[in-house]
């Protein structure tokens, strides 16, 4: 029962164990989608502290297509309009009462083709995302544009390939900016572990949330930063974001590997602040670039990778 039954026990529960564990919190782990129209997510979101969003499982075992298991965007459902739509209500009248569930596993399958959102043969598994991020480094990555979403792929014969579609820094990174633009209560992943030994997944969120240990509220404090590209990989558009503390005349450039100067996105002064700039590489071929800030002494290099 998903309506009003539910809610009402939720609430007694609530009620009863702040009164028994005081200064503990109630949470409730809340679909992405009001399935059969059941659901009241506002009375829900009252009846306890918070709601974790499961804003995963869009694609998976019962799929037809490949998809991203999170897509931030596209298709009939995604991360955006479940925020947006579905608990739309929430939205508007607490924030707070949210958060943003994200993946750090993905979807592994036998698919007819090579191409994003292929027809599906057969779902083979879930897996995390340190498999994930060592097989791509092997087979190479690409960049959904339509979900917000990397993938990797690879042949298995003559009539199969093999499909998987997982969330990384960089797309984690646009989940993480959504959470912070509706000023969410905050983000949760499902799994602990799964990221491994690698620092990834957790730079993210320490890039967007802390400051050397200091909670978010201390973001506003300028310093001179140059932020890693996103999407990356990318194709064939990509942002770059930087920040200067001080009014600077700002050099921001882009090179290949071999050291030659393929574009001048910035050659002027910049009063302190924060700056977003778009690199259109549709003229370029796939491959490593490099992209260089330079703003008074501060220097930075930065490698991204566009893939079409």
């Amino acid at each position: 029962d998903a309506g009003d039954l539910l809610n009402g026990f939720m609430s007694e529960l609530t009620e009863y164990l702040h009164k028994e564990v005081p200064g503990c919190e109630v949470s409730f782990a809340g679909p992405h989608y009001n399935w059969g129209g059941a659901w009241r997510f506002s009375g829900l979101a009252d009846a306890c502290d918070y709601l974790f969003l499961m804003g995963y499982a869009y694609s998976g075992v019962s799929s037809i297509y490949t998809g991203s298991n999170a897509p931030l965007l596209g298709g009939s459902k995604n991360i955006t309009s479940m925020l947006t739509q579905q608990y739309g209500d929430v939205l508007k009248s607490n924030p707070k009462k949210l958060i943003l569930g994200v993946p750090y596993y993905g979807n592994k399958w036998f698919t007819e083709t090579k191409e994003p959102h292929a027809r599906i043969i057969k779902f083979l598994w879930s897996q995390p995302y340190y498999t994930n991020i060592k097989e791509a480094q092997v087979t190479g990555m690409h960049w959904d544009t339509t979900e917000s979403s990397p993938w990797y792929c690879w042949r298995i014969n003559d009539t199969t390939w093999c499909q998987v579609w997982f969330d990384n820094d960089s797309s984690l990174t646009l989940k993480y900016d959504l959470a912070r633009k509706y000023n969410l209560k905050g983000v949760g992943m499902w799994a602990l572990g799964y990221d491994g030994s690698s620092p990834d997944l957790w730079n993210v969120i320490q890039k967007e949330f802390l400051v050397t240990g200091i909670q978010s509220d201390k973001r506003s404090e300028l310093s001179f930063e140059l932020s890693q590209n996103y999407p990356n990989p990318f194709n064939p558009v990509t942002t770059i974001n930087y920040s200067i503390n001080t009014g600077s005349f700002v050099s921001l450039k882009i090179f290949d590997v071999l050291g030659r100067e393929d574009a001048v996105l910035v050659n002027e002064y910049n009063p302190a602040g924060k700056y977003e700039v778009k690199w259109n590489a549709a003229d370029f071929p796939s491959g490593i670039y490099f992209y260089r800030i330079k703003a008074g002494d501060f220097r930075e290099v930065k490698k991204m990778a566009l893939l079409k």
